[in-house]
């Protein structure tokens, strides 16, 4: 029963993060937090957008560095989101600094 849970588990999540190339691994939101500290600045998230049946939504959220909008980023739950918005605002950090 364990193993039979356990084979679920990875097919069902893990697997799903791999074929789509996700890092799931890494977590954005940490990394520009800290980054963010380092330069005396404050973080905000805020999903923007809600999109899709209940059981089958699409969040967009945006995150801001001091009130200026920084990234953005769309998945399939609020948390995703955040870490894509995250993601998206890395991609810029020499505008952070």
């Amino acid at each position: 029963m364990v193993l039979t849970s356990l084979k679920k588990f990875v097919l069902d999540i893990i697997v799903k993060y791999i074929d789509r190339g996700e890092n799931f691994l890494h977590d954005y939101k940490s990394t520009l937090q800290e980054l963010v500290q380092t330069v005396k600045k404050s973080v905000t998230y805020e999903v923007i957008d809600e999109e899709g049946p209940s059981h089958n939504k699409t969040f967009t959220s945006i995150v801001k560095i001091d009130g200026i909008v920084m990234g953005k980023g769309t998945a399939g739950s609020k948390k995703a989101s955040e870490q894509e918005a995250a993601r998206d605002a890395l991609s810029k950090r020499s505008e952070i600094n």
